[in-house]
């Protein structure tokens, strides 16, 4: 009866080792869509809407690659009006 016992702990464990697995593989891999999108919605708001460059990210953090200059002035009072909107 001992060891049925002990089988079945290590069966629960060996299970619930996978689920954390799966939760973690999940969440790591909506953590960097996360990432991602902000930074589509940075290069979006920032160059296509204020046309203006943003900052460049410290060495290894760049996800995309380095935007072009924008064409036409900045629209500087737009980059006043984006963190109202959001």
């Amino acid at each position: 009866m001992l060891q049925r016992l002990g089988e079945r702990i290590a069966h629960l464990r060996a299970r619930w080792v996978v689920y954390g697995l799966i939760v973690g593989l999940f969440s790591g891999l909506a953590a960097a869509g996360f990432f991602a999108a902000l930074e589509c919605a940075t290069r979006f708001t920032a160059v296509t809407l204020v046309r203006q460059l943003p900052p460049e990210p410290p060495p290894g953090d760049a996800f995309l690659a380095p935007p072009t200059a924008p064409e036409g002035p900045p629209r500087r009072w737009l980059f006043f009006l984006m963190p109202a909107l959001g």
